[in-house]
């Protein structure tokens, strides 16, 4: 009834012909009142935890409504003067979710690991906040290093909770980041028992990760160090007709041979190609002089022709080797596949 009251007198005011500073002082009064009512009940020593927590929640929200900076100070000053208290993970969550709305993201990051790091969780509207708080630190957090600390954190303590094909993924992807190969290869496996699961803007990510671990857990013989020998050693193996050194030469995972116009990660891009019936034919088989090289240097095609009256020209693909867990083969070499008929 007294809020009530406050609002029609409110209103009143403001029909005689208030001015906004005089408006604004009686709205500062009001918000005021409601503070020093909830804080004097909050000196009831036989509140519960929860009881407590419910009337410092509406300090805090009266407290907002004459600034932010007001009511992060006041959970702050509280959390500092009652480190035992059981829901400082509350009130810290409520500190971070608003530093984080108004721009200040670090500091956000910085109460959110606070929180989940030194004080112990705590349910609230039938939420865990730690959880919420992992899942803003992986959302914001720009280090890999400190997102895997989280994304594993996930895994362990909230595993019925998350998609964890998902974070195994990103998981895999920041440990591979921060130089941790082998890790990183453990948690692509793990991804892989997730079939459900969807990346976004990756749609085949199922098909590309087993290629990756393919790769991996291949010997690698194929590969040249530089891009000048294996070029020179394709064209004297097709020059020779000498099948059994260019199948030494083509990659032993991941080889496709498609159109131009065919998505290069289709499964109807490696069928079972027969690439001797096509070196071994009557006509001689050509090549140009010179490779093409895409402008980040790290794809070249060789323009071939004389393969087939049906399609005569292929273009055989060359990649720069991504693969910075052996600092020996990242870098190299591989023929990974073949386009065939003239380029787009």
């Amino acid at each position: 009834m007294r809020f009530v009251v406050l609002g029609i007198f409110i209103g009143l005011l403001v029909g005689c012909g208030t001015t906004p500073e005089q408006e604004k002082l009686f709205r500062q009064r009001t918000i005021q009142t409601s503070i020093e009512k909830f804080e004097k009940e909050l000196l009831n020593p036989d509140l519960t935890p929860e009881e407590s927590v419910i009337l410092r929640e509406q300090v805090a929200i009266y407290r907002s409504q004459l600034s932010e900076d007001t009511m992060i100070q006041y959970l702050l000053d509280y959390v500092s003067a009652n480190p035992t208290d059981p829901y400082n993970s509350f009130y810290l969550y409520r500190v971070a979710r608003v530093s984080e709305e108004r721009g200040l993201t670090n500091l956000g990051i910085q109460h959110y690991r606070r929180l989940v790091t030194s004080y112990p969780d705590v349910r609230w509207q039938n939420q865990s906040i730690h959880f919420l708080s992992l899942q803003r630190l992986v959302a914001i957090e720009g280090n890999p290093l400190l997102r895997v600390e989280y994304y594993q954190a996930l895994l362990e303590r909230f595993p019925n909770q998350i998609d964890q094909g998902y974070v195994y993924y990103h998981l895999a992807q920041d440990l591979e980041a921060s130089g941790r190969y082998s890790e990183s290869i453990r948690a692509f496996e793990s991804f892989l028992r997730f079939p459900n699961t969807t990346i976004t803007g990756v749609p085949d990510v199922h098909y590309q990760i087993r290629e990756k671990l393919s790769f991996h857990y291949s010997n690698k013989s194929w590969l040249r160090p530089d891009l000048d020998t294996l070029i020179s050693q394709v064209k004297s193996a097709i020059s020779s007709r000498s099948g059994r050194n260019l199948l030494n030469l083509q990659a032993k995972v991941n080889f496709f041979t498609a159109s131009w116009f065919q998505n290069r990660n289709d499964v109807n891009s490696r069928p079972d190609f027969n690439l001797m019936a096509f070196l071994y034919n009557d006509s001689r088989i050509h090549f140009a002089p010179q490779v093409e090289l895409a402008s980040d240097g790290t794809e070249a095609y060789l323009r071939t022709w004389g393969w087939s009256p049906r399609i005569p020209t292929w273009f055989l693909y060359f990649r720069q080797v991504d693969y910075p867990a052996d600092p020996l083969i990242h870098g190299s070499w591989e023929w990974a596949g073949i386009l065939l008929g003239e380029s787009l």
